[in-house]
């Protein structure tokens, strides 16, 4: 069974003396009601959407709609896209079909379809804005200057973009490097400094400073909290609250950290 699909336009062709009822759905597109081109042709409806539903091709081309009878009821009718048209009439065996309506066959297998694109072309320039009508009537070279001009306003415009990009980097930039400044300058007027201290002035990893100050022999780890060995309290790389505390470095300390530990160690990533 096919998808019901909505109705945006339908309108009533009257030809050879019957009527073709055509349709345009939402995507613009073009079709016919089966059940309307079957009465101008005296065929039955029944067995031609039967021969529609089984056939491969016209299935695929076919769709059922929701439609108003003469009664004002809502019901299903099966109606074929126009470029499907062609192909139903000519499964018509025209030999089967009676006499006084074998004209009709013949005539709408010669004419309905120009009918219907006629009506198809029509509706569809009336959709149109004053632009794309503009755009459907261009020539080739038209369209080529057309899209050169589009291809050339994006440039300019993915440009323009890029300079706007460039110039927040840089404000955000500029910004974090005021508050590293800033807080540099702070850490600096203390007496003494933690490994944070250490490592947010150098901008290095914490824990790689905190490895590489354990492996100089100047701390011990004891479970999470690092300690400083009586001899580096003697030398005055720490404090003496250093000894029963966590770790802070003297000014001498930071400055033997500078010439000794503080090379070995990487910037950590987005380091100002």
């Amino acid at each position: 069974m096919r998808n019901v699909f909505s109705i945006k336009k339908a309108e009533t062709l009257n030809f050879q003396g019957g009527q073709i009822l055509a349709i345009l759905n939402k995507n613009n597109e073009a079709f016919v009601s089966l059940n309307h081109a079957c009465e101008t042709l005296g065929i039955a409806y029944t067995s031609q959407r039967k021969k529609v539903l089984e056939d491969p091709v016209l299935a695929r081309a076919s769709f059922y709609v929701r439609m108003k009878d003469s009664t004002g009821r809502a019901q299903r009718s099966l109606v074929l896209h126009k470029e499907a048209l062609p192909s139903w009439l000519m499964s018509i065996n025209i030999n089967r079909v009676k006499q006084e309506s074998r004209d009709k066959v013949t005539a709408f297998k010669h004419e309905a379809y120009k009918a219907l694109d006629l009506w198809f072309n029509k509706e569809l320039q009336n959709s149109l804005t004053e632009e794309q009508k503009k755009t459907v009537q261009e020539t080739p070279d038209q369209q080529r200057g057309r899209y050169s001009k589009e291809l050339s306003d994006l440039r300019k415009e993915l440009s323009s973009l890029k300079r706007e990009h460039r110039k927040t980097l840089k404000v955000v930039s500029d910004r974090a490097k005021q508050n590293y400044q800033y807080m540099v300058k702070k850490i600096l007027l203390q007496d003494s400094f933690s490994l944070r201290d250490v490592a947010y002035v150098h901008q290095v990893n914490e824990a790689s400073l905190s490895d590489a100050v354990e492996k100089a022999g100047i701390v011990f780890r004891s479970g999470n909290f690092l300690f400083s060995t009586k001899s580096n309290v003697t030398d005055k790389l720490v404090t003496p609250a250093s000894t029963s505390t966590q770790v802070r470095f003297t000014e001498k300390g930071m400055k033997w950290l500078e010439s000794n530990v503080i090379p070995s160690l990487d910037k950590r990533a987005g380091a100002v």
